[in-house]
């Protein structure tokens, strides 16, 4: 347990999401100070860090290493590629430092078990940044999931469908770590978490429908994927990389005694039923048209929810607790990601296995 609760944090990578997580932490959390920026492109960040006035105290470097030599810095946010995130978690972990790293936390399992036997070996604490986790309707939704409201669990269904593809500066092998880990890794997470069951078998079916460079890269920009879980319940997942209406991320949980939905967030609540029965209101459509699609994509779709997932990573240093979002979850989901693509890939269904997780 620490002995008071000032935290010192570096952080590592300051694209969009590093970004997002700095305002958070200087926003809300007065006892939690950030020494040190790195990334690559740090005359970028100099000026964004000027233009939201940031503390003049944080310092900006290229080296990682100005971040693990510095004794005064207690814990890390990892935000880089995921490509990159396996080593800088073992140079951190060398270097006695606790850990928030983005998801997911590599691309090799036999790298991430030995970070996380090594991470456990000295101390350090591990959270993976699963963000659905802290978001207020899945939490109630996992309560009254325990408490039966739903009874037994049958069927359940996750869509993640994203506003526009993403930048071709990203697509590149060796950048880009797939469609199945870089977006449906938070459904399937989330699926995990609320239903506390682990995804036995899948069989996965992906298509390049809107992006012709996902094909240059081996992978793809449209997926479905049919689920068996340990609880005797089936499930699908399904996402595509443009949603000409915005961001659409819906959750169902269907079980004997009644269903779960957690649906899209909207610009506003209205209806119109008249006698060509019900639609949305002009202004319900205009709010999923180009502009406003982008406002309600995911950083303000879960807003609140990674504010949370912060407080929760430092109470788990302060109160020497385990996160919620563990090392070991990041593994297993890297499991389900890795079989999602052998199953499309080979067009066959791929039985999941957690041996390496003992």
């Amino acid at each position: 347990m620490k002995k008071d609760n000032r935290l010192t944090l570096g952080i590592i990578g300051c694209g969009t999401i590093g970004r997002l997580h700095v305002r958070n932490i200087l926003q809300n959390f007065f006892d939690v100070e950030i020494r040190c920026i790195c990334d690559i492109d740090i005359e970028k960040v100099r000026t964004w860090a000027k233009k939201e006035s940031l503390p003049d105290q944080i310092r900006f470097t290229t080296d990682l290493e100005d971040v693990m030599e510095d004794e005064k810095i207690d814990a890390v946010v990892i935000a880089t590629q995921i490509t990159q995130h396996t080593d800088i978690l073992i140079r951190s972990i060398e270097a006695g430092k606790d850990i928030f790293c983005e998801k997911q936390i590599g691309v090799d399992p036999v790298k991430i078990k030995k970070v996380i036997d090594l991470a456990e070996k000295n101390g350090v604490k591990l959270q993976v940044g699963f963000h659905r986790r802290f978001d207020t309707n899945y939490i109630k939704a996992r309560d009254m999931i325990k408490k039966g409201s739903v009874g037994e669990i049958q069927i359940v269904r996750a869509i993640t469908r994203l506003p526009e593809s993403l930048p071709a500066r990203y697509l590149k092998k060796g950048l880009f770590a797939g469609h199945f880990n870089e977006v449906t890794s938070h459904d399937f997470d989330i699926l995990r978490y609320i239903t506390d069951s682990e995804i036995e078998e899948l069989f996965s079916i992906g298509k390049v429908l809107i992006e012709p460079r996902f094909a240059d890269i081996d992978d793809y920009d449209t997926i479905m994927v049919s689920l068996r879980f340990d609880n005797g319940s089936i499930g699908n997942v399904d996402g595509s990389m443009q949603a000409t209406y915005g961001f659409d991320q819906r959750v169902e949980v269907f079980g004997s005694k009644g269903c779960i939905f957690i649906n899209n967030q909207r610009p506003n609540q209205m209806f119109l039923y008249d006698g060509t029965a019900g639609k949305i209101d002009r202004l319900l459509h205009e709010g999923w048209s180009s502009k406003q699609a982008h406002e309600l994509f995911y950083m303000t779709r879960y807003k609140d929810a990674f504010i949370m997932e912060f407080r929760e990573f430092f109470r788990s240093i302060i109160d020497n607790t385990e996160p919620i979002c563990t090392g070991l979850d990041g593994l297993k989901n890297i499991l389900v990601c890795d079989a999602a693509k052998k199953s499309a890939d080979t067009n066959k269904p791929v039985k999941i296995d957690y041996s390496i997780c003992k």
